[in-house]
């Protein structure tokens, strides 16, 4: 019996749970001839998951995302749940996903070159748009995620699913909440109810990640992409009836999901906004004329009727990170220039590195030592080096050095999504810094902050 190594990314939520479990039964139920081991790429353990290893790996370090990469058979990245910051403020935990994200991708194409070794990423997404029309914060963030994905990484299995009936599944839980708290919308006003879904049965999810884990391979860079749809069309102003009506006593569903007025459930609530935007189903594909919205309808139905029924509360659907330990938060800054220059990152990390001492004024003299390596002097004395490094075509790295040495002082690195016909492209700057000191830090940040300005006016 072989053991297959699962490296777990993206949002931690109740899908990625039920997943782990469906693994776990099925192996043990002799379905399949492996035997699972999995971790989480994260920095802090999760609650739910105390039996699942937690892999740390430092968002700047690029040597520890290539150690992750070499220790696992495939990538997992799940994008279903909203998480728990949906603004782009500077330096957010949508901009360290992204950051992650373009870490993983230049990983994988490392592991690739360097060993032979194309390991498989499932990108396990929502059906959403991925041209140019606008959308919310959350989509508007995986859009970039499969992006970064769709162009960087060769061996990718995308698998972009409609409304998951389930109690594990964010949209319909929010569906659920949403009864509970409003009485039947007024469609005359809101034409967003009368967009339509394709929604699948519980399990689905978990079911098309293990059969695409089944017939990924680390030998064969093969890009591939499906659709997880049921047979039935239904609107989502039908679904919200089949939900109301599998729901008796709205006082004593209040009383039991307690978890209505925390932050998950209200991030569940503007991602559900977002989501009737557009229709849950793939727009390529013609809308299929037949009955069976009437089986949709019956399953969100009894759904709720099971979630109104059980004792305890509904699991929760973000499930809880212990929260990053000081140092680690401290010495790592990501900033998001807010659309990416035109110039090529290679350019724009020249720029930076250019533009660098420029910053501290008349107080350092920078003399070219070559292409990729500056000399930055006070008289005749090199106080630093600044060299370039490009790791891949969209991830660069600048290294501040000792004179004469080796020895970093620190680190900026630049990850860039050019502009496409979805996207006015991504650049973001990270830097890990030496030490925790918060006026370092502070000071890092600052100088970002200002090459961010610099770029948005002039790159």
């Amino acid at each position: 019996m072989t053991t297959k190594r699962i490296l777990l990314a993206g949002t931690f939520d109740a899908q990625m749970a039920h997943f782990i479990q469906h693994l776990r039964k099925h192996a043990t139920q002799g379905d399949d001839d492996s035997q699972y081991k999995f971790a989480l790429l994260a920095s802090g353990a999760i609650k739910a998951l105390d039996d699942v290893a937690c892999f740390e790996a430092n968002p700047a370090d690029n040597v520890s995302f290539d150690k992750a990469i070499a220790q696992y058979d495939a990538v997992v990245w799940f994008a279903l749940t909203p998480r728990d910051d949906a603004t782009a403020v500077p330096g957010s935990v949508y901009d360290i996903e992204l950051w992650r994200a373009f870490q993983l991708a230049r990983a994988l194409q490392f592991q690739a070159s360097a060993l032979h070794a194309s390991i498989p990423l499932i990108f396990a997404t929502r059906i959403f748009p991925t041209d140019a029309r606008p959308l919310g914060a959350v989509y508007d963030h995986w859009r970039k995620l499969y992006n970064i994905f769709n162009t960087s990484v060769d061996n990718l299995h995308i698998i972009r699913s409609s409304i998951e009936i389930s109690e594990d599944d964010a949209l319909f839980m929010a569906f659920v909440e949403y009864a509970t708290r409003h009485s039947a919308p007024d469609m005359s006003r809101d034409m967003s109810w009368l967009n339509v879904a394709r929604p699948v049965d519980k399990g689905s999810m978990s079911k098309a990640i293990a059969d695409a884990l089944q017939s990924s391979r680390r030998d064969i860079a093969k890009r591939r992409q499906t659709n997880l749809v049921g047979d039935g069309v239904v609107s989502y102003a039908e679904l919200l009836a089949a939900v109301r009506r599998g729901l008796h006593d709205k006082h004593m569903i209040a009383t039991r999901m307690r978890c209505l007025a925390s932050p998950t459930a209200r991030r569940r609530a503007q991602f559900f906004a977002e989501t009737r935007k557009f229709h849950a189903i793939d727009d390529a594909v013609p809308i299929p004329y037949d009955d069976r919205h009437a089986e949709c309808s019956s399953w969100a139905t009894q759904r709720a009727e099971d979630i109104v029924d059980e004792r305890a509360i509904p699991v929760r659907l973000l499930l809880d990170v212990e929260p990053l330990r000081h140092h680690d938060a401290s010495a790592f800054i990501v900033r998001r220039i807010a659309n990416a220059p035109k110039r090529s990152l290679y350019d724009t990390t020249q720029l930076l590195m250019h533009w660098l001492p420029s910053y501290f004024k008349k107080s350092l003299n920078i003399e070219k030592a070559s292409g990729d390596l500056l000399l930055c002097k006070i008289s005749r004395i090199t106080l630093c080096e600044i060299e370039q490094k490009a790791d891949a075509p969209f991830f660069n790295r600048l290294i501040v050095h000792r004179p004469y040495t080796h020895s970093p002082l620190f680190t900026i690195g630049l990850a860039m999504l050019p502009v496409n016909a979805s996207d006015a492209g991504t650049l973001l700057v990270a830097c890990h810094t030496p030490s925790d000191n918060r006026l370092l830090c502070s000071l890092f940040a600052r100088v970002i902050h200002a090459f961010g300005l610099f770029v948005e006016e002039y790159g």
